[in-house]
């Protein structure tokens, strides 16, 4: 009865037990067609446990494409997952009823990816089965012949490919992805005993794109015929076009770029540029369409702006119309590294070192370390700028530092590597002061005289523009120079004093506290004048006494014109007037002189040294005077209405005479207005007269004339 007991005790626990799970089961859960639905699950298991081991997946992943069901769950049918996977029945645990096959739906005209494609029959395009999975091709070309346009795809590599299936070319008249793109041809990929090319057809050549100047666009789908008698077809390629021209059809389009590669840090930009061979006739310039890789690490827009928005290295494309790729390899940083400083001191004193650095590219802002001992370091200094003073230090003890250079983009810091350690004692070390700029030599003009240099260390001293004079220097202009202990630029004008001569100058800048002192080199000036007779004699400060003979004074400086010139001529001859004519002599004013001696020293009186003086001249020194290469010949004319109107001679011109007895044997200064002045040997006396009485009273005939300064 005991034993009895227990077992009635073990039956009871057992259907409390059913009960409780009877009623906690869903409803429905015994309804007629339980063995059906049980069987449908397992049939469900079975073919997502196939795709996963055909997929290399586990055998829970569910893939993101539709499948289709091919027949009832009893009779082994292939399951197809839908497009929308949210609304996919989960195999495990599902109820009857859960798990619903997707309706295709065929149609001649479909949306997809973008694109109206237009088919020629109908095909299902509400969901993709995995047969097709990956089976499209992204990269279209176009290739032009002389009378045919090639269709070009790359199409994805895989194990195989079902039968029944193959590729659709589609086809607009213009480029874009808003044109509906109509079939025109349809490549099987064929097999053999039902075992599929490995390599599939990937071009197609049409012959119908025969519109001259007409753009053809094209598109191409993998296509899939099922068991169940429909068609299905994958996602769409991007499109790619060419042009026909009147001729031929035109060859494909390439490009160049401006940059192959590229790095950047996280935020920074660069531009992309395309270059053609001739950009106003090639095709499709305006249709190129940018993209990257991977836009993580780098995006780019439709102007080909590139931005760093990660780490890594990606691709950023160009494609061209005609379908073709250009690329710029980017590798993109957080942030870039900076290079290695260079420090040095720049002035040091008792209590305080002054250090300086040149600025390192990319560096935001720097630190600065310092040691007291040369082992341990302390922790740095944020600097801003390109120079630190470090103050409090003790007199005489030695200090060790060095900097680093530390580039911070948009929170990304990076440091880059240590300069080398300078040392330097707390005692006084002035920076040197250096001057560029300075000339060492000069030949000026009259005028204003300008040296630009360049100081460094200028410090605001007064320093001093000194001029030579005999063995001395003398100060003659005093100059603030700019402030600072950097490199300064400053325009240092000499005062006039420079205008006579030859003279030499220097700069002397004092030391001060901070900076030693410098003397410049000795720059030398020379006055050149302001008028040089042009392809004529040289004009001089200075005639050289011709021996024993009387030289008169040059009366014009470099300041002196061509009318001063023509003036102080003229000045030294009027100082003759009155005097005896004296054949052969060139003496001073009141010892006699005749008429080629009075051009010589009229000439003298200028600054002119004519190659005949009184030591070598001859006798009749006319002709020779009239025969000296550098003089310029003008040409003279009598005016028929007026005898007294000389155009063409200028006052200052030598006027020659031939004398009644044939021979060219007087010379004279023109004064204008048909006035000369002469030594007359007729007069026996310098005088002043008229070359028109010259020749009506004297018989005389001009043969020349004479320009002495150009």
């Amino acid at each position: 009865m005991k034993k009895e007991g227990k077992g009635t005790k073990r039956i009871g626990s057992v259907f409390l037990a059913l009960w409780l799970c009877i009623a906690l089961m869903p409803m429905g859960a015994f309804a007629e067609e339980l063995p059906e639905a049980a069987a449908q699950e397992d049939g469900q298991v079975q073919v997502a446990e196939q795709d996963a081991a055909e997929n290399g997946d586990d055998v829970e992943a569910v893939p993101e494409e539709a499948y289709e069901v091919s027949g009832s769950a009893a009779e082994g049918g292939q399951a197809a997952v839908a497009e929308d996977t949210a609304d996919a029945a989960v195999t495990t645990g599902a109820e009857e009823g859960d798990l619903e096959t997707p309706t295709p739906i065929p149609a001649t005209v479909v949306e997809r990816d973008g694109y109206t494609l237009k088919f020629k029959d109908a095909v299902v395009s509400n969901y993709i089965p995995t047969e097709l999975k990956n089976a499209g091709a992204d990269h279209v070309w176009v290739r032009a012949g002389s009378n045919k346009m090639k269709v070009c795809w790359a199409t994805p590599k895989q194990k195989n490919y079902p039968s029944n299936s193959g590729m659709v070319i589609l086809r607009a008249g213009k480029a874009g992805w808003d044109k509906t793109y109509s079939e025109i041809s349809r490549i099987s990929f064929w097999s053999i005993d039902a075992v599929p090319v490995w390599n599939p057809a990937e071009e197609y050549t049409d012959k119908t794109a025969s519109t001259k100047n007409k753009t053809y666009s094209y598109v191409v789908v993998a296509y899939y015929t099922a068991a169940d008698g429909y068609t299905y077809i994958s996602n769409v390629s991007n499109w790619a076009a060419g042009q026909t021209t009147s001729s031929k059809l035109k060859t494909v389009y390439k490009a160049g770029i401006n940059k192959s590669s590229a790095k950047l840090q996280y935020k920074e930009s660069v531009n992309l540029k395309l270059k053609f061979s001739n950009s106003s006739k090639t095709f499709g310039t305006k249709l190129t369409r940018w993209s990257s890789d991977d836009k993580s690490i780098a995006t780019v827009n439709q102007k080909g702006k590139v931005t760093a928005k990660g780490a890594g290295t990606t691709y950023i494309r160009a494609r061209l119309a005609s379908g073709y790729d250009v690329k710029c390899k980017v590798n993109a940083v957080w942030a870039y590294t900076p290079g290695k400083p260079k420090l040095s001191v720049d002035v040091a004193s008792n209590s305080s070192i002054t250090l300086k650095w040149k600025a390192v590219k990319l560096a935001k802002y720097y630190y600065l370390y310092r040691s007291n001992d040369g082992v341990k370091w302390q922790d740095p200094v944020k600097v801003s700028g390109t120079s630190k003073k470090v103050t409090g230090l003790t007199k005489g003890h030695r200090y060790s530092f060095y900097i680093t250079a530390v580039n911070d983009n948009h929170g990304y810091v990076k440091e880059g590597p240590n300069s080398d350690s300078v040392n330097q004692k707390a005692v006084m070390k002035r920076r040197p002061t250096n001057v560029s700029g300075w000339p060492t030599s000069k030949t000026l003009s009259p005028g204003t005289f300008t040296v630009k240099l360049s100081i460094t260390s200028p410090d605001k001293r007064k320093a001093s523009l000194q001029m030579k004079k005999g063995s001395s220097w003398s100060t003659k202009k005093t100059v603030t120079l700019p402030s600072g202990s950097g490199k300064a630029s400053y325009n240092l004008t000499f005062p006039n004093s420079w205008q006579g001569g030859t003279t030499k100058w220097r700069l002397v800048i004092p030391q001060n506290d901070t900076s030693e002192e410098y003397t410049s080199k000795t720059l030398t000036i020379k006055a050149a004048r302001a008028y040089t007779n042009p392809g004529g004699y040289t004009i001089n400060d200075k005639i050289t006494k011709h021996g024993s003979y009387y030289t008169s004074p040059v009366l014009t400086n470099y300041s002196s014109t061509r009318s001063n010139c023509v003036e102080a001529m003229i000045k030294t001859a009027n100082k003759y007037l009155g005097d005896r004519y004296a054949s052969g002599k060139a003496g001073k004013p009141g010892a006699g002189i005749d008429a080629s001696g009075l051009v010589i020293q009229a000439c003298y009186g200028a600054g002119i040294d004519l190659p005949v003086n009184p030591a070598n001249r001859h006798t009749n020194a006319v002709p020779q005077i009239m025969n000296l290469g550098k003089l310029k010949k003008i040409q003279y004319k009598e005016s028929a209405s007026d005898p007294t109107d000389h155009p063409g001679v200028f006052r200052g011109d030598l006027i020659f005479f031939q004398t009644e007895t044939g021979n060219i044997g007087h010379v004279a200064i023109y004064l204008g207005w048909d006035k000369i002045v002469q030594a007359d040997p007729e007069a026996g006396r310098v005088n002043t007269s008229t070359i028109s009485k010259m020749l009506k009273h004297k018989g005389w005939k001009v043969v020349g004339v004479r320009r002495v300064f150009h």
